[in-house]
Order: structure tokens, then sequence, then C-alpha cells
């Protein structure tokens, strides 16, 4: 495919970033040229995506020169990393592509390149002259914001203090004392594997509605409805878009219950003539990590 009919410096999602480790693992497509076409972008953006976003191995059994660690000359070529290598094991360094990684570190990036745009450095610099020293005299930032005519926010000024890139500190503050900082929660989980989300993204869904030859897609929306954390049980929530119809009931916190609760669903109206639904709409909650499997006894 010609590098001038895609868009230049397009930067790839999480769709394409699962699909291009999925080829570079099993070797499909592996070349620049075929992987351009299937993920509708440059040759160059994926040779930035690899080297930029690969990651470095820690192993043991590295072998090393002089105090070096021996360099593979197949890392110096595309497609730059050890992904679907069928040298294993190997004693040179390695470099892995992974999709999870190369995602969140590109988020990081992003923001880290917006964190600034309101406030340059001069800026900074006077809203510091102007609101640190009538805090630390003891006054709220809602009165040195009115006493020293600041055109930022409350709320600008208190995340600025937050992120200390003031001279006024949060301890500084009056009331401080009385608040518990924010708690930055880290929502991590088991992650989906790549060979299983390949072709099942939410992009692929939006294609897939979109360009399916499906007389009538009775699509499905299921959920799950938790109590507390150490809950043996939750609520699985099934619902029909088409009939704006729910159910829900009770099952026990594991893939294997919501694959099986589903199958005696479709097996249900199969019994009676038709099919309750030939899409399954989820998020990727460890619960749903099985979903793969009704495909599997469809065929």
């Amino acid at each position: 495919m010609n590098d001038k009919n895609v868009k230049k410096n397009e930067h790839l999602c999480f769709s394409k970033r699962v699909k291009l480790q999925f080829c570079l693992d099993h070797r499909y497509d592996y070349s620049a040229e075929l992987l351009s076409e299937r993920l509708n972008v440059s040759r160059w953006t994926i040779y930035y995506e690899i080297r930029n976003n690969r990651l470095r191995l820690r192993t043991t059994d590295v072998v090393f020169n002089h105090g070096n660690p021996y360099h593979c000359e197949l890392l110096d070529k595309f497609p730059f990393c050890c992904n679907g290598c069928f040298k294993n094991p190997c004693s040179h360094k390695r470099y892995v592509y992974d999709a999870y990684e190369a995602d969140n570190k590109a988020k990081r990036v992003l923001i880290s390149s917006r964190s600034n745009t309101y406030l340059v450095r001069n800026a900074i610099k006077t809203l510091n002259n102007q609101i640190s020293p009538l805090i630390k005299n003891g006054q709220s930032i809602h009165v040195a914001k009115i006493v020293s005519g600041c055109k930022y926010s409350e709320s600008t000024i208190r995340n600025y203090i937050e992120k200390e890139r003031l001279d006024v500190k949060r301890i500084d503050l009056p009331r401080a004392v009385r608040f518990r900082s924010k708690k930055e929660y880290k929502y991590t989980g088991p992650k989906l594997s790549v060979n299983v989300l390949n072709g099942r993204t939410y992009d692929d869904y939006l294609k897939f509605i979109n360009n399916s030859s499906l007389s009538h897609k009775r699509i499905i929306q299921v959920d799950s409805v938790i109590g507390k954390r150490n809950d043996r049980q939750a609520l699985l929530t099934i619902y029909f878009p088409s009939y704006k119809f729910q159910i829900g009931g009770l099952y026990y916190k594991k893939a294997d219950e919501v694959v099986h609760i589903l199958k005696k669903l479709h097996k249900l109206g199969r019994e009676l003539g038709f099919d309750l639904f030939n899409v399954v709409l989820a998020d990727n909650g460890p619960e749903f990590h099985k979903l793969y499997e009704l495909e599997i006894d469809e065929n």
C-alpha cells in the first residue's frame, strides 16, 4: 500500500496496538508493508511505535561481552523486537512489544505534553508571587485570590499547590488539616490476553455492527453489579437494547459462571426456535474474560 493513501502522523489507538502485537507474536502479515495495510497507517508510524514503545526484558541468562550484554543484530531491523522469535532461550538483550504498556506510555506522554498548557513558566512565577505570600500569612485561597486580583480559579490554584508548583505548601492552607488529601486509586486487574482481544475490541464491535450482513442483529449488553469486594456473589445484568428489556440474577463471581449462564440462555432461545442473541457486548472485567468460549461453542 502506498503511504500517500494513509493519514500522516496518525496516533495508534489501543485496538490497533492489539492487532499489531498479535501480528508480531504470531508472525502474521510479517512485513511493514502488510502491517501498514492492515492497520491503515504508514510504515514509519509502525517503525516509530515499535522502536519507541518496546520494553527491555530483565533476564538473568544474558551473556556479557567485556561487561556489556551481547546485542542481537536482528533488533536493528524490522520488527525491532523479539515478539514471535523462535530463538528461545536466547542469551542476548531482549526487547518485546506489549500493547498495554505501549498504550499506557502513549497516554503518559500525551498528558505530560499538555500539563502545562494553561500556565506557562512566567504565568506560574507571577501566580506564585501573588498568592504564596498571602497564604503564608494565614489567608485562605479564596481571600488571597480576591486581594491579589488573581485571574485563575481557586481549583487551579489548589491544584498547583498540590503538585508543588508554588512556594506555598499544602500544610500552609488554614483548613488543610481538616481534609484528607485525595487518594489516587490504581484500578488495575488481570489483563486480557491479546490473543483474545484481537478482533474483539470495542472498535471491532462498531465495525461489525455497521458492516455485518446479519439480517437482524440481536445484541445483548452484560454487566456486573458488585457490592462489597469480599462478596462471593454479584448481580449479572443482561440487557436487550432492541426491546429495552433487562433481566438479572445472582451468580458466583467467576468467568465460568457467566459463560454457563449465557450458554443456558442461548440454548433456551434455540429450543423456542430462534436466537436470543448473536452479539455480546461487555467490558474487560475479569468475570468476562472467557466470553470467547461462546464463539467456540457456537462453531
